[in-house]
Formats: C-alpha cells, structure tokens, sequence
C-alpha cells in the first residue's frame, strides 16, 4: 500500500508528507514528484508520495489510479480550491484539524498528538485492517518533532535555503504575510 498526499499548494500538506513518511518510511526524505510523475511513483519501492495540482488534476489522478494499491491524501482549506468525495481511495483531511500548538503556532489548543491521532483515525476509516497503531503514530511523532526543531534552525533564512529531508525551506511559515510586509515598507 501506498499513500499520496496530493494537494493545492499551502493547505498543510507538508505536515501530512512528514507524518506520512514517519509512518511508512522513517528516516527517508521526503519525495516529491510532480503529479504527471505518479506512475513513476508507482512502480518505484517509495511507499509516500508528495505532488500539487489543481482539483481537477487532483480528481483526474485519484480515478485513474483507484484501481492500484494506493490512497490518495488531500487536505481542504477554507479558502482555497476544495475537493470532494470522489472515490474511496481518496481520504480527505482538514486543514484546521492539523494545527497544533507549537512555537510556531502558538494560538491552536491541539497538540501534535491529537494531530497525528485524526490523521491515523482517518486514515484506518478508509483503509481495512487497522494499520495506523501506536507503534507508527509514536513514529510520525517524532518526525514532526523533527521537522518543528529542523525548522527553528532554518527559519530566519530565506525561502531559497531547502532542507530536503522534511521538505521544508527556510521562512517556510508565514511568507505571505511576511512577503506582504515587505510590499508596504
């Protein structure tokens, strides 16, 4: 079984990539293909997957593909393009179901523990067996945590600096409102 996150741009779906691959590939980078590059992700050993596209791509993907040992991760965002139920290899999360209380993010009273629990309690309602236990929640948790430390080292340098071990760049939260600061100074 493989997991895809596959989403719009800036709806958390990072977070899910790291927990995704804490589960499934401790201690691997995230990987990050573009969405024309799936069957290519398909066929290699990877068992997580990172990709954007539109919703309609999006949904193209999910019923092209529905027939492989894959599911399909999208997050909605008020806001932003949304997707629906359109097949049951699709699991949809919610963005504000993914905020947690952190030195970044200060306001949410989740902590990253109820994050991971939604994640894993979504994903085993649509996946058989009850694959998402203990055992791989506690490993997304300390991945997260490592992403979260990871990005108090780099987050004063700019959006160009990449780490691609989580994914993560440089001023990696926040660049719009930091990018629309710098257009009224």
């Amino acid at each position: 079984m493989k997991l895809i996150t596959l989403t719009v741009p800036h709806v958390g779906s990072t977070l899910v990539a790291n927990i995704n691959t804490g589960m499934l590939e401790p201690g691997k980078n995230i990987f990050f293909h573009k969405i024309n590059k799936i069957p290519t992700f398909l066929e290699s050993k990877r068992l997580t997957l990172k990709s954007h596209g539109t919703i309609d791509e999006i949904a193209d993907v999910v019923k092209r593909f529905e027939s492989e040992l894959v599911y399909f991760v999208a997050v909605n965002r008020e806001g932003h393009p949304q997707i629906n139920h359109i097949s049951d290899k699709l699991i949809i999360l919610d963005y504000n179901r993914l905020l947690y209380h952190s030195e970044h993010l200060k306001g949410s009273a989740q902590s990253l523990e109820d994050v991971i629990d939604y994640v894993a309690l979504e994903y085993n309602r649509k996946i058989s067996g009850e694959l998402f236990n203990n055992a791989l929640k506690s490993r997304a948790l300390d991945r997260v945590k490592g992403m979260d430390e990871r990005y108090s080292e780099i987050k004063e340098k700019p959006f160009s600096y990449f780490d691609k071990h989580y994914h993560i760049h440089g001023s990696h939260r926040g660049r719009k409102l930091k990018n629309k600061e710098k257009k009224i100074d």
